[in-house]
């Protein structure tokens, strides 16, 4: 049985163990993604069941591999998981939605900062540097940095370990307060990505007037990769432009070894897809790593 086969099969049993233990009593799961229930599907009883979330823990950090294009080296990215007792495996698209309408969501990133923090305290060296994202809401706060600051001496990190990420469409339009906000941030010593980037029309403008370390090129773009097609003409521009302003760059979404070897090529700094690993529970997160490495090897 080849890693990728032996990764799969260890998530899916990690996915139906939580729900087991979310049971009272002994009980056996079968892992299946795409269990559907009335309750998912209409929102107020979706943000019940989010609110019982809350209470009951239910929320699981994973973690997706991020390579060094040069290096082979492998950070993470993380990612939100729920595994409802009710409903199975919630899709995050269905409640971070759900949160956000309701007003969770700063309680729940609050909830996901301190528990990278605990897994990069007590964790191996592939926990250095984890990438987080945080959505409008919670970026708005007045209490963001300290709540970040105090999470990290809790746990004994140095804020360089962690790297904020911010999608386009959750940009602020004051656009004084962000440059402010970010260059706090960022002096504290955070690193800050714009993600999603190229899917708005202000996407130049905003390597010109924000102070970021990294942009993460949209998948929209890896995805319709080929050699001298539009998108390969746009992500090499980009590329070139980031790298003479001093700003890293992450193509997401690369799915195929043809994306990779191109994207290498055209030397962009980081990798992330299902090539290279998808989100896994920390448990596994050493076995996802010498996956991602060998599968970054076998484009040399």
């Amino acid at each position: 049985m080849g890693t990728k086969s032996e990764l799969s099969l260890l998530n899916e049993a990690y996915h139906a163990m939580l729900q087991a233990k979310q049971e009272k009593g002994n009980s056996v799961k079968v892992f299946d993604m795409n269990r559907q229930t009335e309750v998912m599907r209409s929102k107020p009883h979706l943000i019940h069941e989010l609110k019982k979330a809350i209470v009951n823990k239910e929320f699981v950090v994973y973690f997706q591999p991020i390579v060094n294009a040069t290096t082979g080296g492998v950070h993470y990215e993380a990612l939100l998981r729920w595994f409802s007792s009710k409903l199975g495996p919630v899709p995050p698209d269905a409640f971070i939605m759900a949160a956000e309408e309701s007003d969770f969501i700063q309680e729940i990133d609050a909830w996901v900062v301190e528990k990278v923090c605990e897994h990069i305290a007590n964790s191996h060296e592939e926990l250095r540097h984890v990438s987080i994202n945080l959505l409008i809401k919670t970026f708005q706060s007045t209490e963001l940095e300290t709540k970040l600051l105090a999470a990290c001496s809790k746990h004994g990190i140095d804020p360089s370990f962690i790297e904020l990420e911010l999608t386009e469409h959750t940009l602020l339009e004051d656009e004084q307060l962000l440059i402010e906000k970010l260059g706090c941030l960022r002096k504290s010593g955070f690193k800050v990505a714009i993600d999603d980037f190229g899917m708005r029309h202000a996407s130049i403008n905003y390597l010109r007037v924000l102070p970021v370390d990294k942009i993460k090129i949209d998948k929209a773009f890896v995805q319709n990769l080929k050699r001298n097609s539009k998108e390969h003409h746009i992500i090499t521009s980009i590329l070139t432009l980031a790298k003479k302003i001093g700003v890293r760059v992450t193509a997401e979404g690369v799915e195929t070894v043809e994306q990779a070897k191109m994207l290498v090529e055209a030397s962009c700094d980081e990798l992330q897809g299902y090539l290279f690993g998808k989100p896994t529970p920390n448990e596994i997160v050493q076995k996802a790593s010498k996956q991602a490495r060998e599968q970054w090897s076998s484009l040399l």
